[in-house]
């Protein structure tokens, strides 16, 4: 997020107490503009490159980054401020952005499932984000529902694996794949030589 939305905005560099809202309502409308053209089944299509979600996650990472560095002047913030034409055209750009529902274009082609997990498997450090993400991709499972996961919801002798949906609120089992029982038995194998 950090990288797409501020690391190559023109005021990456100053505080961003010292940015003015104004400034942050023309990234924002900048980043709802923009388009990306996406080819399937050999139809050319275009799409918006950022959902609505999307933009609002950046935005509260920025606000949260903001707050945490306690800067003196939070561009981003509108309780308590005065209001002005800049922090009225944020708070319509807020309500623009939570009302606009867009269909779901963001997601992996398989070619780059197959990339990432091959990058993360190289190196030993991300063994468990590579283990996180295959699981992740083999089953659907949320982010939230994987990183509760337990030694004893992995239930190998029936193949299946039993989790927690935080959305929906309530448990529900997955198929444990062959390959996935075994690239999580030699991280356990792999764990319990180096201790």
């Amino acid at each position: 997020l950090y990288n797409n939305f501020w690391l190559n905005w023109e005021f990456s560099f100053v505080p961003f107490y010292k940015v003015g809202t104004v400034e942050f309502v023309k990234q924002i409308q900048d980043l709802m503009k923009q388009t990306k053209i996406i080819i399937r089944n050999s139809e050319e299509k275009t799409v918006l490159k950022y959902s609505s979600k999307y933009i609002l996650n950046a935005i509260t990472l920025i606000k949260s980054i903001i707050k945490h560095t306690k800067c003196q002047h939070n561009p981003l913030d509108l309780t308590g401020s005065e209001k002005t034409e800049a922090s009225e055209k944020l708070e319509n750009l807020y309500k623009l952005l939570k009302n606009k529902s867009t269909p779901r274009e963001q997601y992996l082609e398989p070619y780059e499932i197959k990339k990432l997990l091959d990058t993360l498997k190289e190196n030993p450090e991300h063994i468990q984000g590579y283990l996180i993400c295959l699981i992740m991709a083999t089953t659907g499972m949320r982010p939230d529902s994987i990183l509760n996961l337990k030694i004893k919801d992995l239930m190998f002798k029936d193949k299946i694996i039993k989790t927690f949906d935080f959305k929906r609120k309530m448990v529900y089992y997955c198929n444990l794949t062959p390959f996935v029982e075994l690239e999580i038995q030699n991280l356990i194998r792999n764990r319990a030589s180096d201790e």
